[in-house]
C-alpha cells in the first residue's frame, strides 16, 4: 500500500489502521466516504478508551455523541483536541445520514483524526512510536469513487452492531468475578502506560486562525442548512468597488448565500477571530452595493469572526447581534418583506378579537415602538416591547389581535408563545385557536412540531430542549430566524436567568405581557425589553380598568382569628384543652412550650377549629349564586399541600352533603389537575371551591370567581396582586339574566393587606445564582487572591495552581454544541487554553464571571456536600478579603459542627470527632487560615448527608379558636400604579442633573443656604416639568428636598471620610472599630442619610451583635452619633 500518515498505527493499533487509511486515501477523491471513515476510526478509538481507561464512566447510551459528551471523557481529552473530534463526529454524521461532504470538510477531518490518534497512541502505547508531522501530499489526487449512501449505511450498521455486541459481552464479563479481575488488571496496565508515557505533548493545531474561523463559520452555515462548498458560495468576485478601496474596482466576497432564483439573499464578511467584527461592516456594505448593482437585489449583510456575528438588513433595520445564520427560506422571506410588508398601523384591528379602546391603544403603542417614520420611508424601530395590563383586562386577547394585525400586514409568519406553566400554555393555545382558527398551531409540551406550523406554544424548559435537542441531521430544527415574533406571557415570572438564553438565541420581535413587572437586578423585566425603568410601552392599571367598568372591584375583609393573630397560648386554654396541649407538645425531657407562634399555624400545626371557622365565614359571608342557594366559585389559597389536604378533610366532615366534589384540591400533586381546572372554569360544573397551592395564583381565567380566601402569608407584591387578579374579570348573567357580577370578596386571613400597607414593595427576591456558579467564582477569587502577598509561599501557590486547573477543566468540559455554550464560544475557546488562566486581567475576570460562570455545572452525587463546598469556599474568600461577612459563615460552620457532634455514633463522623469538637469552640476560630478552613471542608463535606433533615412533625389539634371580627379594609392600595411613573421620572431627573452645583454641595456634605434651597426647589418643581411641589408631597410625603436628593444619589465618599477623619485620627481605634466606621462611610456613600436606629441593626451588627453599643465606649458613641446627626442635618 502507498505511504500513509497513519503508518504509526500498523503494529500495536492495527484495528484502527485500515479505517484511518480509508479516510485518508479518499479525502480528495471521495469526501463523503472519507468523512464517514474518519468518524468510524474515531468511534473505534473512543470505544477502545471506554474498554481500557478505568477513569471513564459509561454514559447512558453507547453512541458516539453520548460517549464524547460524558464528563469523565472530556476531562481526559485536551480541549483543543476535543474540538477537533467533535468536528469529525458532526461532519461524519452529515456524510453518513445525508450523503453530503466536500474536500473542505474531509481533509480537515483527516487532519483532526491524525492529531487525535497521535495523542492517544503516544499516551497509551506500550512503546510509543515516533510520529512525523502530517503530510498532505500523501493524500492521493486520483483514487476511489464515492461509496453509495446505502453502502455507507450498511457499514455504519455493522460497526454499531459490533459495538453493541462488545458492550453486551463486557457487561456479562463484569458479572463474573474472574473476568472482573481481568478487566481491573487491564485498567491497571493502561494506567501504568499512561504514567510511563506522561507527559505527552499535545500535537500542534492543524490550521491557522483564518482557517479555524472558516471552519466555525462553515459549521454555523451547515446548522442553518447551507452548503458552504456550493458553487459561488465563497470568494465570489464582484465589480464596482470604489477606486479608493481597490483601483481595479474588483473585490471578492467571503460568502454569498443564493436563493433558488439565482439572486443573492445574503453575504458574509468574515474577519479574523482576533478582530472586532465591526471592522468588516463597511466592507460588507460595499460588497452589498456591488451585488445589488450586478443582480438587482440587495442581499442581507452579515459580518462575523466565527465567535460574534451581526445581521444588517440595511434596507429596514439597524445592525443587531445574532447567534447564527438564517436558513434559505427565512432569508427569502426577509428579502420578500421589503416589498410585501405594509404599515401595520394602517391595518384595521378586528373588533371581534379586541373591541376595547385601551386594547387598541396597547396595540398602537407597540406598533409605534416597532416602527420608525423617516424621510426615506418606513423603517424598523425597536424590536422589543412590554405591555403592562391589569389581570383580567385581556392581555392574551390583545396579543392575539396584535398577531392578527402583523400577519395581515406581512410582518410576521411564525409566532412562538412562551409561558412558565403547562396550564398557561394550554389556555393560551385554546384562546388563539378560537380567535385565529385558520392558523395551524402546536403545543410542544404535548405534540410534535413540524416546520409549517404558524403558532408554537411552549414552556421554557421544553423550548430549551427543542433548541438543543431537535436536529434534522446537523441542521437545528429551530434556527435563529425560525420565529418572527416571540410573545412572553406573564413576563414578570418568566424572565429568569436560567431561560434568558432563549431570548438571546432567537432573532425575533419580542412582546412581553405582564400584570406586575418586577424590578430585580438579574431578571429585570424592563431591561429585557429595552424599556426605561418602570416605564413600559403601554400600561393599563387596575384602578383605571375598574373605573371604566372593564373589571369589577373587590371588597377586602380582614378575618381576625385569635390563633392566627397571637398564636396558641397555654394559659388561655380550657382545662380540657390544656391536658390535650400537654399530651401533644410536652417533650421527652418534660419541657412544655408556653405558646405556639402564629407562624406555626398551617405550617406544621393544623388546628381543626381554626380551619372550621374560616370555612364557616366563607360559607356564610361569601358571595352566593343561584338565588343564594349555592356558594359562588371560590379559590382558597393554601400555605402548602398538607394545609390544602387538611382544609379538604375538614370541609368534607363539616359539609358531608356535598359528597366530596364541592371542594377539590388543584395543585402540583394532582396528576389530572388540568381536567379539574377545566371543570372549575365552567359555571355549571363542580368543583365550586378550588383549594390551590401556587397553581392558581396566576394566569388562570375563571370569570365566575366571586370569593378569594387568602389563607397564607404572601411576601411578594407581584404575586399578591396576581392572586387578587383571579377575581377581577367581568361575568355577565352570573346571578340571573341581566344580573351581572358587580364585585368579589377577598377574605384575608393572614393580614396580607396590612403587610403591604406597611411594606410598599413586599420582600424583593434576591438575585439567583446556582451553587455551581458560586463555587466556580469563589475558587477563581481565591486563586486570584493568592497572586500577591502574603500568599506567595509554597502552600498557597500549590492551591492556586490546583484552583486554576480545576476552573480550566470545568470550562473545557462544557458541551460545545449546546446553543447556550455557543453564544459564549469566544470565551469558552479563550479559557480552554490553560495558559490564559495564569495572569487573569480584570477584563478576563469580568468575562469569566459574566459569560462562563452561569454555564458551569459541577457534577456531584451528594448535593449537600456541594452546598457545603459553596459555604466553605465563600468563607475562605471572605477571610482572604477580610470581609466582615466571614463571621456569618463561621457561625454556620459552628452550627454544623454542633449538629455533627450529636451523631458521633456514626463511624465516619466519629473518625473526625477531634475537629468536630474543636470547631464548636471560640478558641478554634480565633485564627482563621485557608489551611484550617480547608481541613474543615475536607473533614465535613462527606458527613453533611448524615445530619438528620429537619423533617417537620405535623400536629393536628382541636383547640377552640376565637373569631375576633371581620373588618372591611377601606384603603387597599393597588398593584401597578401610574404614581410609580412620577417617582421614577423625578428620580431619573435628579440622577441626570447630579452634577448641578447645588446638588454637588449636598453630596459633598456642604450646608446649603436658603437661596440654594430655593434654587433646588426651582430645579425639581419647575424646570423639570415633571410635577409640582404638591405632587412631590403626595408621592413622598413631607420631607426636606435636600434629604430626599441625598437618598437618591448618596454622598461623596471623600466628603464622608472627612467628616470622620478627626475622630479616627485622635482615637486609638481597634481594627473592628475602624471597620465599623468604614461601614458608616459606605452607608452614607450609598444611601445619603443614616438613621440613628440603624446603628444597632445589620449591617452594623455584622461585627458585633450590639452594633455601636457593643463596640464603643459611651463617649465615643456620643461622638459618632453627633457626627452622623451633623452629616444628616447638612442635607436639610
Amino acid at each position: 500500500m502507498a505511504k500513509s500518515n497513519f503508518h504509526f498505527l500498523q503494529n500495536e493499533w492495527g484495528f484502527l489502521y485500515q479505517s484511518a487509511v480509508e479516510a485518508e486515501q479518499n479525502a480528495k477523491t471521495a469526501p463523503v466516504t472519507s468523512a464517514f471513515y474518519a468518524r468510524l476510526s474515531l468511534e473505534k478509538m473512543v470505544n477502545w478508551l471506554y474498554e481500557n481507561e478505568g477513569y471513564l464512566n459509561q454514559p447512558y447510551n453507547s453512541n458516539l455523541a453520548a460517549r464524547l459528551g460524558e464528563q469523565t471523557f472530556k476531562e481526559i481529552i485536551p480541549p483543543s483536541i476535543y474540538n477537533d473530534i467533535d468536528f469529525i463526529r458532526r461532519e461524519g454524521n452529515v456524510a453518513a445520514h445525508q450523503g453530503k461532504s466536500s474536500t473542505n470538510v474531509s481533509i480537515p477531518c483527516v487532519r483532526f483524526l491524525f492529531r487525535f490518534l497521535s495523542w492517544t497512541v503516544k499516551m497509551y502505547s506500550e512503546t510509543p512510536p515516533s510520529i512525523a508531522e502530517f503530510d498532505e501530499s500523501l493524500i492521493p489526487e486520483i483514487g476511489s469513487q464515492e461509496k453509495s449512501l446505502a453502502e455507507i449505511k450498511r457499514l455504519e450498521e455493522e460497526n454499531t452492531n459490533q459495538i453493541e455486541i462488545a458492550n453486551r459481552e463486557r457487561k456479562k464479563r463484569l458479572e463474573i468475578e474472574e473476568e472482573l479481575q481481568k478487566i481491573k488488571a487491564q485498567y491497571a496496565l493502561t494506567e501504568s502506560r499512561k504514567q510511563q508515557n506522561t507527559p505527552v505533548a499535545i500535537p500542534a493545531g492543524q490550521y491557522s486562525e483564518a482557517k479555524t474561523r472558516e471552519l466555525y463559520i462553515n459549521s454555523m452555515l451547515r446548522e442553518a442548512g447551507w452548503n458552504p462548498d456550493a458553487t459561488n458560495a465563497t470568494e465570489y468576485p464582484v465589480v464596482g468597488m470604489p477606486k479608493s478601496v481597490n483601483p481595479s474596482r474588483n473585490g471578492y466576497v467571503d460568502y454569498v448565500l443564493w436563493g433558488d432564483n439565482g439572486l443573492p439573499l445574503a453575504l458574509i464578511e468574515a474577519k479574523k477571530t482576533s478582530k472586532n467584527i465591526h471592522e468588516g461592516k463597511h466592507q460588507a456594505e460595499l460588497y452589498a452595493n456591488c451585488l445589488e448593482k450586478m443582480t438587482g437585489q440587495r442581499p442581507v449583510i452579515y459580518y462575523s469572526n466565527g465567535f460574534e456575528t451581526e445581521l444588517w438588513d440595511d434596507c429596514f433595520y439597524t445592525p443587531r447581534k445574532v447567534h447564527g445564520f438564517y436558513t434559505k427560506d427565512e432569508l427569502q422571506v426577509l428579502v420578500n418583506r421589503r416589498k410585501d410588508r405594509i404599515d401595520p398601523r394602517l391595518q384595521p384591528i378586528n373588533n371581534a378579537i379586541t373591541n376595547r379602546v385601551y386594547q387598541k391603544l396597547a396595540i398602537k403603542s407597540v406598533l409605534d415602538k416597532y416602527i420608525k417614520d423617516t424621510p426615506s420611508g418606513l423603517k424598523g424601530g425597536s424590536r422589543k416591547a412590554l405591555v403592562v395590563m391589569a389581570t383580567g383586562t385581556g392581555k392574551t386577547r390583545t396579543a392575539i389581535s396584535f398577531v392578527d394585525v402583523l400577519m395581515k400586514a406581512g410582518w410576521i409568519s411564525r409566532v412562538l408563545f412562551l409561558a412558565d406553566r403547562n396550564a398557561l400554555v394550554t389556555q393560551a393555545k385554546r384562546n388563539f385557536n378560537k380567535l385565529l382558527p385558520h392558523l395551524s398551531s402546536v403545543d410542544l409540551t404535548k405534540e410534535k412540531e413540524d416546520k409549517e406550523t404558524r403558532l408554537v406554544f411552549s414552556t421554557y424548559p421544553t423550548m430549551m430542549n427543542c433548541i438543543d435537542g431537535v436536529h434534522n441531521g446537523e441542521q437545528r430544527f429551530y434556527s435563529v430566524g425560525h420565529f418572527d415574533l416571540i410573545i412572553i406571557d406573564e413576563a414578570h415570572r418568566s424572565v429568569y436567568q436560567k431561560y434568558g438564553a432563549i431570548f438571546e438565541y432567537f432573532d425575533a420581535l419580542m412582546l412581553g405581557l405582564t400584570a406586575t413587572p418586577k424590578d430585580s437586578t438579574d431578571y429585570d423585566t424592563y431591561r429585557l425589553f429595552e424599556e426605561e425603568q418602570g416605564i413600559p410601552t403601554f400600561d393599563y392599571e387596575l384602578e383605571e380598568a375598574v373605573n371604566e367598568k372593564y373589571l369589577v372591584p373587590f371588597q377586602a375583609q380582614q378575618v381576625d382569628l385569635g390563633f392566627m393573630t397571637r398564636g396558641i397560648r397555654y394559659d388561655e386554654l380550657s382545662p380540657e384543652e390544656k391536658i390535650r396541649y400537654e399530651e401533644t407538645f410536652r417533650d421527652e425531657n418534660g419541657n412544655l412550650p408556653d405558646s405556639i407562634s402564629p407562624a406555626a399555624i398551617n405550617s406544621w400545626l393544623f388546628n381543626e377549629d381554626t380551619v372550621d371557622k374560616v370555612l364557616d365565614v366563607l360559607m356564610n359571608e361569601g358571595v352566593r349564586v343561584e338565588g343564594g342557594d349555592k356558594l359562588g366559585k371560590t379559590i382558597i389559597f393554601a400555605r402548602n399541600h398538607a394545609h390544602a389536604e387538611f382544609i379538604e378533610e375538614r370541609f368534607n366532615i363539616i359539609y358531608p352533603q356535598f359528597s366530596n366534589k364541592f371542594l377539590r384540591i388543584i395543585d402540583n400533586y394532582e396528576k389530572y389537575a388540568q381536567d379539574l381546572i377545566d371543570d372549575f372554569e365552567m359555571i355549571e360544573k363542580l368543583p365550586q371551591i378550588a383549594v390551590s397551592v401556587d397553581m392558581l395564583d396566576t394566569g388562570i381565567d375563571v370569570p365566575a370567581i366571586v370569593n378569594l380566601v387568602i389563607f397564607k402569608p404572601v411576601y411578594s407584591k407581584a404575586k399578591f396582586w396576581q392572586m387578587i387578579g383571579r377575581g377581577t374579570r367581568l361575568c355577565e348573567d352570573l346571578f340571573a339574566p341581566g344580573e351581572h357580577k358587580q364585585f368579589f370578596n377577598v377574605f384575608d386571613i393572614c393580614r396580607n393587606f396590612e403587610f403591604f400597607g406597611a411594606s410598599e414593595t413586599g420582600i424583593v427576591p434576591v438575585r439567583y445564582e446556582s451553587v455551581s456558579a458560586r463555587i466556580f467564582k469563589n475558587v477563581i477569587g481565591l486563586a486570584e487572591a493568592f497572586r500577591q502577598d502574603p500568599y506567595l509561599d509554597e502552600y498557597h501557590q500549590k492551591f492556586r495552581v490546583e484552583y486554576l486547573d480545576w476552573a480550566y477543566e470545568r470550562v473545557t468540559a462544557l458541551i460545545r454544541n449546546s446553543f447556550t455554550v455557543k453564544m459564549a464560544l469566544r470565551y469558552v475557546d479563550q479559557f480552554s487554553d490553560r495558559n490564559n488562566w495564569n495572569a487573569l486581567t480584570n477584563e478576563d475576570k469580568h468575562n469569566i464571571y459574566t459569560h462562563l460562570s452561569k454555564l458551569i455545572f459541577i457534577s456531584e452525587d451528594d448535593e449537600k456536600a456541594k452546598r457545603f463546598d459553596r459555604l466553605m469556599t465563600s468563607f475562605q474568600l471572605a477571610v482572604v478579603e477580610n470581609d466582615v461577612i466571614q463571621q456569618r459563615y463561621c457561625n454556620k460552620v459552628r452550627t454544623i459542627a454542633n449538629q455533627l457532634s450529636r451523631i458521633l455514633n456514626i463511624h465516619e463522623v466519629a473518625k473526625v470527632q477531634t475537629i468536630v469538637r474543636a470547631a464548636m469552640t471560640d478558641e478554634y476560630w480565633e485564627e482563621r487560615t485557608h489551611a484550617k478552613l480547608e481541613s474543615v471542608r475536607e473533614s465535613f463535606r462527606q458527613l453533611i448527608k448524615y445530619i438528620p433533615a429537619n423533617e417537620t412533625v405535623i400536629y393536628q389539634t382541636d383547640f377552640e379558636d376565637e373569631l375576633l371580627g371581620i373588618n372591611v379594609i377601606e384603603d387597599v392600595g393597588g398593584g401597578y400604579r401610574k404614581s410609580d411613573n412620577y417617582k421614577l421620572k423625578v428620580e431619573r431627573y435628579i440622577r441626570e442633573n447630579s452634577y448641578h452645583i447645588t446638588i454637588q454641595k449636598l453630596r459633598k456634605n456642604i450646608k446649603l443656604t436658603s437661596a440654594e434651597l430655593n434654587e433646588l426647589e426651582r430645579l425639581v418643581f419647575v424646570d423639570s416639568q415633571i410635577g409640582t411641589k404638591e405632587d412631590f408631597i403626595q408621592n413622598y410625603g413631607e420631607q426636606p428636598l435636600g434629604r430626599f436628593i441625598r437618598t437618591i444619589l448618596g454622598m461623596d465618599e471623600e466628603a464622608t471620610q472627612e467628616a470622620f477623619s478627626e475622630f479616627i485620627d485622635h482615637g486609638s481605634l481597634r481594627a473592628d472599630q475602624i471597620q465599623f466606621i468604614k461601614s458608616i462611610v459606605t452607608h452614607f456613600k450609598n444611601n445619603g442619610i443614616l438613621e440613628l436606629s440603624q446603628l444597632a441593626q445589620p449591617p452594623f451588627t455584622d461585627i458585633n451583635d450590639h452594633g455601636i453599643f457593643g463596640l464603643f465606649k459611651d463617649d465615643d458613641q456620643d461622638k459618632i452619633i453627633r457626627i452622623v446627626e451633623q452629616v444628616n442635618n447638612n442635607a436639610v
